[in-house]
């Protein structure tokens, strides 16, 4: 009744009429099978007198249809159901830290209107589907803290992408160069995974890269410089790897840094002179909050600029430090 009540009241026609049925018998669906009774919020969940676009969590275009379910943190148990293919108009959906489980659904790459899709903290495993590579809209890809082990898609079609996050999943892959051809990145979180090789040449393409992070991986080859070239970079973190070389001096350009990880490698070397632009106190980077070349064998004398970061860490390395007093 309540739908029959809105489609006319918002003079909804036949075929967008057929679209909101389809649409309220997908979320009916998700409902049932992700224990809808046990949510932790289900507030007008299958009412039969408040439109769906009024059920917790449910917002809707001007057409009325699904633009966002944003079921985070709500106790969602269960697969998702292949319904959800109806929600053609769909932008954002968000359903992390719930406990949702199975292979990612094919039909997620039918959702073309996609800008976000957030499964973070969930029971998710398997293959991350070849389809997801044709999401041309989306612009942040969450799948982090899951049990994913196989990536398919090609990332060379998501050309909005500005957010990836794999992180905390064992991923056993070396880094897909195409990966690093989207050059609309800013956020790239692939951290404790079980990532291999070295980090392809073609990251020099990540001109927007403001956040990197591949902590805790079995990567290895030198650090590429090229990070020293990226204007917004304000997180590098590149620790527990099995990284060579020396720290580029490169690194000293990034004027937007905060964080600068590259403890627990393989590298040696001295700290570079050109890091010592980073001084809290007067000139260079006043951002640096946090610099660490613990668990190397990195020597030579620390810049002075350096000493004043609010979280320095050396130890385990032969860094000195006796110039910071």
């Amino acid at each position: 009744m309540a739908f029959l009540e809105a489609s006319a009241l918002f003079g909804i026609g036949a075929a967008d009429e057929e679209a909101r049925l389809l649409e309220l018998y997908a979320l009916s669906t998700l409902y049932f099978a992700t224990d809808g009774a046990n949510w932790f919020d289900n507030q007008n969940w299958l009412s039969t007198t408040v439109d769906y676009c009024s059920w917790f969590e449910v917002t809707c275009t001007d057409a009325n249809l699904v633009q966002n379910l944003t079921l985070f943190a709500n106790t969602l148990t269960g697969t998702l159901p292949s319904e959800l293919r109806a929600l053609g108009a769909v932008q954002a959906f968000e359903l992390y830290e719930n406990f949702l489980f199975g292979t990612l659904p094919t039909f997620l790459g039918e959702l073309t209107t996609l800008r976000v899709l957030d499964f973070d903290v969930n029971d998710f495993s398997g293959v991350i589907p070849t389809n997801l590579g044709t999401l041309t809209e989306l612009r942040s890809l969450v799948l982090s803290n899951n049990f994913l082990t196989t990536i398919d898609l090609n990332f060379a079609q998501l050309t909005n992408l500005e957010s990836l996050w794999l992180s905390f999943n064992p991923i056993i892959s070396p880094l897909p160069t195409e990966l690093f051809t989207i050059t609309t990145l800013k956020t790239l979180l692939l951290d404790d995974g079980e990532w291999t090789g070295p980090i392809p040449t073609e990251i020099a393409n990540l001109v927007n890269l403001e956040e990197f992070d591949v902590f805790n991986n079995t990567l290895d080859g030198t650090m590429p410089s090229v990070f020293g070239s990226f204007p917004n970079l304000a997180t590098l973190t590149l620790q527990g790897n099995f990284f060579t070389g020396t720290i580029p001096p490169e690194y000293g350009n990034l004027r937007n840094l905060v964080i600068l990880d590259l403890g627990l490698n393989l590298i040696t070397g001295v700290v570079p002179a050109t890091l010592g632009i980073f001084d809290t106190t007067t000139q260079g980077n006043p951002l640096l909050d946090r610099f660490d070349v613990s668990f190397t064998t990195v020597g030579g004398a620390l810049p002075v600029t350096l000493c004043n970061v609010p979280n320095l860490f050396t130890g385990d390395s032969n860094v000195d430090v006796s110039g910071c007093g």
